[in-house]
């Protein structure tokens, strides 16, 4: 798998997203940005 990271990924905060068509709490957030990189970094 082939994985691209930017430092502009960690702006990516959106508040809502839609779940079965209704707005919902959105679980991305800047705090991905951080731990993604770590985990590819761990696992070579």
């Amino acid at each position: 798998m082939k994985c691209f990271y930017h430092p502009d990924q960690a702006l990516h905060a959106p508040p809502t997203f839609l779940l079965r068509g209704q707005p919902a709490p959105s679980p991305e957030g800047p705090v991905r940005a951080e731990l993604l990189p770590r985990g590819w970094h761990r696992q070579g």
